[in-house]
């Protein structure tokens, strides 16, 4: 008998997890529809559409679990293969995630100011970046389906660690950016920069 508290005892920690954490995701949002009212339709819609993806990567993640701990207990065959599910919550994410830079790249645009190079070099190379962890993480999903087990996934580890990669230098980027161009746009006033 396979160990599992190391591969689905996470797997169901990190689902629970990820349920506290989308429920105050839910507040959020029901809160920023509450609140506001002078943002435009595109962005309501953007933050919609966020929702609704987490909706759909939660659902994809308890449908994997189901599948592994009630609908095949005790069939460790069936650990060996990941459920559609499962693969295809990596497209869910990447779509997700290539918004968020995305937004996040916009404001980094709109905090250069007059800088004009900054603003547009540095959002182009952040948007780059997001494209390449999108390009890479659909990549590795579809490969991923065409392999069927987690065996032979190590066959697209490049695509999956380019993916990683390019994800992590990018939120480094932004996080970065918005840190030095918001210590550079202080106002002087202390009232407004606490």
């Amino acid at each position: 008998m396979p160990e599992l508290d190391s591969t689905l005892g996470a797997a169901l920690l990190g689902t629970f997890t990820a349920s506290i954490l989308y429920g105050v995701t839910s507040v959020q949002t029901f809160l920023y529809f509450h609140d506001s009212r002078n943002d435009g339709r595109f962005l309501k819609s953007l933050v919609l559409f966020l929702w609704i993806l987490d909706t759909i990567h939660l659902g994809f993640t308890y449908h994997g679990l189901y599948f592994y701990l009630v609908t095949n207990f005790g069939n460790f065959a069936v650990l060996l293969s990941p459920t559609w599910s499962i693969l295809a919550q990596v497209y869910i994410t990447t779509i997700s995630d290539l918004i968020v830079r995305g937004v996040f790249s916009r404001r980094v645009s709109l905090l250069c100011g007059p800088r004009r190079m900054l603003a547009f070099f540095l959002p182009v190379f952040i948007m780059t970046l997001s494209l390449l962890v999108f390009a890479c993480g659909c990549a590795f999903a579809s490969r991923a389906f065409i392999l069927g087990t987690y065996a032979k996934m190590n066959e697209a580890a490049s695509m999956l660690y380019t993916s990683l990669g390019a994800a992590a230098v990018a939120d480094t980027v932004i996080a970065v950016s918005l840190c030095s161009l918001l210590i550079q746009s202080r106002t002087g006033f202390k009232g407004y920069e606490h």
